[in-house]
């Protein structure tokens, strides 16, 4: 996408967000996996279809895109190292309010803590927001930039 779209390395940088933590996540047997497949059968043709596509369009790229990658997992952890205090943060150590993450009943999710270092930086902000926060931000701003603040 970063090559179809010209966009730069920082462009598609990103934190894994809404993970669970280990002590809820349970592990789907193959017999489990089957079923899920034959119950979601056009979901999983749609996902066989477009992971055939990506593969054959990865092979015609112009660069090697393995390499290209590796640059991206070095920029994430170097963006995680200069953000990030921890990125395995429940709800409780977690004070700002808009880096809290949604948690379902029993289920526990990671969240982020910022180093204080960077509170002021707007990429290390705007990476370790949850996204129900981030959207709720970026729809304020739209509404308030088309005038449109009581709508909807």
């Amino acid at each position: 996408m970063k090559y179809v779209l010209c966009w730069s390395l920082d462009d598609v940088t990103f934190f894994k967000v809404n993970v669970r933590s280990e002590k809820s996540v349970r592990h789907v047997t193959a017999d489990m996996a089957g079923k899920i497949r034959q119950w979601n059968k056009a979901d999983a043709m749609l996902f066989e279809h477009f992971n055939r596509t990506l593969w054959a369009k990865l092979s015609k790229l112009p660069f090697n895109w393995r390499q290209e990658v590796q640059l991206l997992k070095e920029r994430n952890q170097r963006l995680k190292d200069e953000c990030l205090k921890s990125d395995d943060a429940s709800n409780t150590e977690i004070r700002d309010e808009k880096f809290r993450v949604w948690e379902p009943e029993g289920v526990s999710v990671r969240g982020f803590l910022l180093r204080d270092s960077v509170r002021e930086n707007g990429t290390c902000v705007n990476m370790a927001k949850p996204p129900k926060p981030f959207t709720y931000e970026l729809q304020g701003r739209e509404r308030a930039r088309l005038g449109t603040a009581g709508l909807g």
